[in-house]
């Protein structure tokens, strides 16, 4: 119903809608418990975690999984101008006729 007055009004309507996105997040992997090891380097001192990124071997894939997260957003429904805010040449003469059955209720 809104959508076939809606053509005929010049100021915009909008609905407020849902829409479900999808997006690609990074999964934290969880340490194991009782897996936390202190290592030690060639020295004997303990090694940081940003020494062992740099000594480790080529960088891991990371492991991601998707998640869908509802967006709620503002969508108009009447992009069009209203038909007597048009150019005269830019009208059809279908266009013309659903106007006066609209306004007149003629069928």
């Amino acid at each position: 119903m809104v959508k076939k007055y809606s053509e005929f009004i010049n100021y915009p309507i909008k609905l407020y809608l849902s829409k479900d996105v999808r997006e690609q997040v990074e999964v934290e992997e969880e340490p194991e418990e009782g897996a936390e090891e202190k290592k030690v380097n060639e020295e004997g001192t303990e090694i940081t975690d940003e020494e062992e990124k740099d000594q480790s071997e080529p960088a891991k894939e990371k492991k991601t999984k998707t998640v869908t997260k509802t967006v709620w957003e503002w969508d108009v429904i009447n992009e069009i101008k209203a038909i007597w805010m048009r150019e005269k040449a830019d009208i059809t003469e279908r266009e013309y006729q659903d106007f006066y059955k609209t306004i007149s209720k003629d069928s």
